[in-house]
């Protein structure tokens, strides 16, 4: 029963999801042309075990065109959220 008892509890810590939240810095998410398009992003560990790896993301315009690109190494606590 001991090892079963293991096996669930190894479970329990695989078992999660890692959740992104975005929003837009103007409520209606139009910008002008010439401004400044900002958003925040919010990443959520609901996973019981910390998690790491690479964070990307790719911007593009609503043609299709890539605008911004960039990946970069991540980490984040157990059961936590980073702004």
């Amino acid at each position: 029963m001991q090892a079963q008892d293991e096996t669930d509890a190894a479970d329990a810590t695989l078992t999660g999801e890692i959740v992104i939240k975005t929003v837009s810095g103007k409520k209606n998410a139009i910008f002008n042309s010439n401004g400044t398009v900002t958003y925040k992003v919010k990443v959520s560990n609901l996973y019981k075990i910390a998690q790491e790896g690479d964070f990307s993301y790719l911007v593009r315009t609503d043609m299709g065109v890539k605008v911004y690109e960039k990946r970069e190494k991540f980490s984040i606590s157990k059961t936590s959220s980073k702004p």
